[in-house]
């Protein structure tokens, strides 16, 4: 978690000192080269080194087995992403588009050969060494980017920052695991890995695919500039919610896979776990919604004005997001990746589809369909989760109703106070009254129903726990 806040951190600091550095169409040429790129990206990042986590009795011949394979996805990928740059830089008349995006797909190659070891230190639990690089790999980007920028490298810029953050996590993962493979070869008994890859790789893949068809449309009906508001706004309000999902996902998935035979003990986990989760998840996006007039300034500058209205939109997806691990808790330990699958067949063709309205009204009308959408179908994505699971919809709704009421008002108190501050209060001294008394009113509001005082106290209990030497647990 705290290895994602910096990453987090980094990610909205680089933004604000690049949003200054470079036009919203250099973001924009490069969101549609990375909109392409990212329908092959996850390839090799996410099914088989997630299969590599997730199994309990694993060979060094079948990891070896498994590492190859990746590579070999990893080649594939960038393969397809370079034959791919010329004929999409013709369709949109912009030429710069071939080398944006031979370059970002070169940089899967090293994206498989580094998952497989990433994947090692998350089986071994290796938490802290994967983390750590992670957030060095991301400084180096980091500062790569800002570097060139400075240099006058215009979208480039963006561009190097992604190459070198992807090598540098290569490295450090190949590094620091342990682990070396030897030659190439398959042997038997890693087919059931492969299956659950393929179908993970499956849903990454069209929800990449709606993400990116969503983008390119704007970018071809609306241009540069639209792209480059819409898709700042949209990091700053959805980006912080799935990062964060990502280390508890690290986790949880593995500790609920040891419990699917306890059904009792999984539920139990299961609603506590998503009740904390929502629970610090939330007031950040509710945050963002009391200050959007001073939070995009701050981070953006002022010439990303046009995105206000657009992130203001865009807070109810983030909101649903904050509740993502309710389906993905589910899906992977269950083994129903394949329900997960079928399900991301139909959120991906209504996303899509409510995209493609909105695009009639402009960039704030996609951010209004691509909200509606999303809060639309998040009750039958979770029913349709549960569905022949011996988890209830009340497991859901006992873990996020006080969550839910507590969230009124204190939204409520943080338009108040942002609507009366002075006219001349700096951004940063907005941000920072409004989020305090957004937190007070969510904290106490959420203490003032029935067993929320005593679920804090819980909370509190666990950091502390937490907090503790390994050799006092």
């Amino acid at each position: 978690m705290v290895a994602q806040v910096i990453t987090v951190g980094l990610g909205i600091g680089s933004m604000a000192v690049l949003g200054r550095l470079l036009t919203p169409a250099d973001f924009g040429v490069v969101s549609i080269a990375t909109a392409f790129v990212a329908f092959v990206i996850m390839l090799p990042n996410q099914g088989l080194p997630q299969a590599i986590v997730q199994r309990d009795d694993l060979a060094d011949a079948q990891l070896n087995s498994l590492f190859w394979l990746n590579v070999g996805v990893g080649v594939l990928a960038a393969l397809i992403g370079t034959l791919a740059a010329w004929p999409i830089s013709v369709w949109f008349d912009r030429p710069e588009l071939f080398g944006i995006m031979t370059a970002l797909a070169c940089a899967l190659i090293a994206t498989g050969i580094g998952a497989p070891h990433g994947a090692v230190l998350r089986r071994e639990l290796r938490f802290g060494t994967h983390a750590t690089i992670g957030v060095v790999a991301n400084l180096i980007g980091v500062a790569t980017g800002i570097a060139t920028a400075f240099a006058g490298w215009s979208y480039w810029a963006l561009v190097a920052m992604t190459v070198t953050a992807t090598a540098s996590r290569a490295i450090g993962m190949w590094i620091c695991s342990g682990w070396t493979p030897s030659r190439p070869a398959i042997v038997g008994g890693i087919r059931p890995m492969v299956r659950i890859a393929a179908y993970l790789n499956g849903t990454s893949l069209l929800t990449t695919t709606s993400r990116s068809i969503s983008r390119i449309m704007i970018g071809f009906g609306l241009g540069d500039a639209a792209l480059g508001y819409y898709t700042n706004a949209s990091r700053l309000i959805v980006q912080p919610a799935t990062q964060l999902n990502t280390p508890l996902n690290s986790v949880a998935i593995p500790a609920l896979s040891r419990l699917q035979s306890d059904p009792e003990r999984f539920r139990a986990f299961y609603r506590r776990g998503l009740e904390v989760v929502i629970l610090i998840l939330c007031p950040f996006i509710l945050v963002a919604m009391a200050s959007a007039d001073h939070l995009v300034l701050l981070f953006l500058g002022q010439q990303w004005t046009e995105s206000i209205p657009v992130f203001l939109a865009l807070t109810p997806a983030g909101l649903v997001a904050c509740t993502g691990v309710a389906t993905s808790w589910i899906y992977i330990p269950l083994g129903h990746t394949d329900r997960q699958f079928h399900w991301r067949i139909i959120s991906s063709v209504v996303m899509v589809g409510a995209v493609l309205l909105g695009l009639q009204w402009g960039t704030i009308g996609v951010a209004v369909a691509f909200s509606g959408q999303a809060v639309a179908m998040r009750i039958p994505a979770i029913a349709y989760c549960l569905h022949g699971t011996f988890l209830r919809g009340t497991d859901v709704a006992g873990a996020v109703w006080r969550i839910a009421l507590a969230s009124v008002p204190a939204v409520l108190v943080g338009r108040w106070c942002a609507a009366s501050l002075p006219g001349d209060t700096s951004h940063l001294t907005a941000c920072a009254a409004i989020a305090a008394s957004t937190f007070a009113i969510y904290l106490l509001a959420f203490a003032c129903t029935p067993g929320g005082f005593a679920r804090l106290r819980a909370i509190v209990k666990l950091t502390r726990h937490l907090g503790r030497t390994p050799n006092a647990r």
